[in-house]
């Protein structure tokens, strides 16, 4: 048995379905580069203290910017200057600009520009105005997506013998971060139906297995499907101006806030 899980872009993907009906879609003209980079002991302390998250933070920006900002890696506690962090700023497109040939200075130069000239607050506003513009481990990525459900995705999976899971089934945008969840849950749901159908002496009987794998796609499809009907309309949801107006930044999440 064949399990492409080899990512939004994958090959196995691509091999069942042919290159057209496989790539990825756009989610409207969203797109960012995430940026990796290491600063100062001082900055590093500064990124990480109080009233900052230690770990992660995420800034809604009310012109439609959304700011990510992580420890990407600290196992070196006792020394922050080699500590690794992981940054973007996603935005609409400017009408006409095609990004996928810029360089990674002129892709760091713009997200600096967009925060100092929208006014961001701390901690977007320091690690960008710390952000060299020679920063290496920089990469351009439009938002894009790809739902299982839709009737041109179908795939043939071969009597059970090829199948997909993880981001290869269904690749979707990253602000809800349900990518992962649903990953780990198409390899426990994987795991058992190999193990439901598996004789130890003799396999997997061919018809068992098409059956088995039938009924796993079956319900990843519409599971994986559905989170990326979710992420993609969270997408734009967290990118609209109005964003300020609407249920979270106005009624917060406490109980009282869900009548």
């Amino acid at each position: 048995m064949v399990i492409g899980c080899d990512g939004a872009h994958s090959k196995v993907r691509e091999l069942l379905l042919g290159h057209e009906r496989a790539a990825l879609q756009p989610i409207g003209d969203f797109a960012t580069a995430t940026i990796y980079s290491k600063h100062t002991r001082e900055h590093a302390l500064q990124l990480r203290a109080r009233p900052c998250h230690p770990l992660y933070q995420i800034g809604l920006h009310q012109k439609g910017f959304v700011s990510w900002l992580c420890v990407h890696n600290a196992e070196d506690k006792d020394h922050p200057e080699n500590w690794t962090f992981f940054n973007y700023t996603s935005y609409r497109l400017p009408p006409g600009v095609d990004q996928s040939k810029w360089s990674k200075a002129d892709l760091i130069r713009y997200q600096k520009n967009i925060v100092k000239e929208n006014d961001f607050v701390d901690p977007f506003k320091s690690i960008y105005a710390w952000l060299s513009d020679d920063e290496e481990n920089v990469l351009y990525t439009r938002l894009m997506d790809w739902d299982p459900r839709s009737p041109d995705h179908a795939w043939d999976n071969r009597e059970g013998r090829v199948t997909l899971a993880g981001d290869a089934a269904h690749p979707m945008s990253f602000q809800r971060g349900q990518g992962l969840n649903n990953a780990l849950q198409d390899a426990l749901e994987l795991r058992n139906t190999i193990a439901s159908v598996w004789k130890d002496d003799d396999g997997v009987p061919a018809t068992a297995r098409k059956d088995a794998l039938n009924a796993y796609e079956k319900q990843m499809i519409e599971r994986g499907g559905k989170e990326v009907q979710l992420s993609r309309e969270n997408t734009f949801m967290v990118h609209g101006e109005n964003f300020q107006n609407s249920h979270l930044p106005t009624k917060g999440l406490n109980a009282e806030s869900q009548a």
